[in-house]
């Protein structure tokens, strides 16, 4: 009898022996297919239909639903690394600040970092939107203007707007500053000195936030990359708070949905002002412009829109008071104790950089046609939590490996080389 049972248990230990190497040598050759599947060529890379042109869109646009894209391609396959030229990059840039000199003095510091960094084109106008109200006092009206007296790395332009009379920034109030801010830049003829109208991508950031060394270099790989995608309206440097997705990496970037226009730090060419003003955006009843302008996009156009972010995130929100959900900077917010991107050992590398594969969602999760639907896939709320949207979080996108960065130890890092 006991040798009986001594051989039943022999023969099921065998056949599970059997069952679990089995498995393994699937595991082994799906992975391995997914990893060279990574190596395309140019005989099986993705083949784009290209953006609508700048072109296409200056001319017979008299409704928003006049701009069309053909259906995008959602297992879109990375491009190879483009080889920038050496020269200095031309790189337009506009800067909203409240007057804030606190704030607007450590976002001039980094940017000159990140402008060294990239060898920014000194020509290259940094035009300031200084907005006021009732509460901007002479004193930082001259600290600003000796603060934009300093600058050298590019070419300062000034123009003062808002109103007066009121007692506080409201959200109602800088839409309305936003967009004709957005309008100059792109149908003043002197703009950039270039005697006609500006038609490529123009960099936007808002006072309160502090770039990475490298954001420049990021914004210039985004906004080469965002032309070669179906759908891509702008280029963002992370999340509604500078946030990573998920596998974050120094080198690789998504193209995600979300219900929202990316806030503080974006780019976007004359296509999408084309868009923007044959909507009726002033008109739209959510008086926060990028809530506004994600709603007009979302639902109004006839293709589905993404942007391009990187998945480490390169901005540091330190505003203390957001403008909020009440839309009068009356709230309060939490700011990190230090930049995310510090978390990595090195920042890009152009050289290594590239775009995730296929569409992705609001936190960087693939789930096929169904982002079409939404800007979030199935249960990715719940597996990327509020908390944790500032740490490195490594798990499976549903689009097969893709690189992420590990957490490393502070004694791994040259701290010489960040702004805190």
């Amino acid at each position: 009898m006991a040798w009986f049972y001594y051989h039943r248990f022999y023969t099921f230990f065998q056949v599970a022996i059997v069952i679990v190497l089995l498995q393994w040598t699937i595991h082994s050759i799906h992975y391995s297919n997914q990893a060279s599947s990574h190596q395309i060529t140019s005989d099986h890379a993705f083949h784009p239909i290209q953006q609508v042109s700048s072109r296409k869109l200056h001319k017979d646009i008299t409704s928003i639903n006049d701009i069309r894209l053909p259906r995008i391609n959602l297992s879109a396959q990375p491009y190879a690394t483009h080889h920038f030229s050496v020269s200095p990059p031309f790189m337009p840039i506009v800067i909203f600040s409240s007057f804030r000199v606190n704030y607007t003095s450590k976002l001039l510091t980094s940017l000159e970092i990140a402008a060294t960094n990239i060898n920014l084109d000194p020509d290259s106008p940094c035009i300031f939107i200084l907005h006021k109200n009732k509460k901007v006092l002479k004193k930082d009206e001259t600290d600003m203007q000796l603060l934009l007296d300093n600058l050298r790395f590019c070419t300062v332009y000034k123009h003062v707007k808002g109103a007066p009379s009121q007692a506080k920034r409201t959200a109602a109030m800088f839409k309305l500053i936003w967009y004709n801010a957005v309008k100059d830049v792109f149908e003043d003829r002197n703009f950039a000195r270039t005697g006609s109208s500006y038609k490529g991508d123009v960099i936007f950031l808002e006072d309160d936030i502090v770039l990475s060394p490298d954001a420049l270099k990021v914004f210039r790989y985004s906004m080469d990359q965002k032309s070669r995608y179906d759908g891509v309206l702008a280029a963002a440097l992370g999340g509604w708070s500078g946030e990573n997705v998920i596998n974050a990496h120094p080198d690789t970037f998504v193209l995600r949905r979300s219900f929202y226009f990316p806030s503080m730090a974006y780019a976007f060419n004359a296509s999408m002002w084309n868009i923007i003003k044959s909507s009726k955006f002033l008109q739209h009843r959510n008086r926060d412009w990028s809530e506004a302008l994600g709603d007009i996009v979302n639902k109004r156009l006839r293709w589905t829109p993404f942007y391009i972010v990187p998945t480490l995130g390169r901005i540091w929100h330190i505003g203390s008071h957001g403008l909020g959900l009440r839309g009068d900077s009356s709230m309060k917010r939490h700011v990190e104790l230090r930049a995310h991107w510090t978390k990595s050992p090195r920042l890009i590398n152009l050289h290594t950089a590239k775009v995730n594969k296929g569409y992705r969602d609001l936190f960087g999760f693939y789930c096929g046609n169904l982002v079409l639907k939404s800007a979030l896939c199935p249960r990715s709320f719940f597996r990327f939590p509020a908390g944790r949207r500032f740490d490195i979080i490594c798990v499976d996108a549903g689009n097969g490996l893709e690189p992420c960065m590990r957490k490393h130890p502070y004694l791994e890092r040259d701290f010489t080389n960040w702004i805190h």
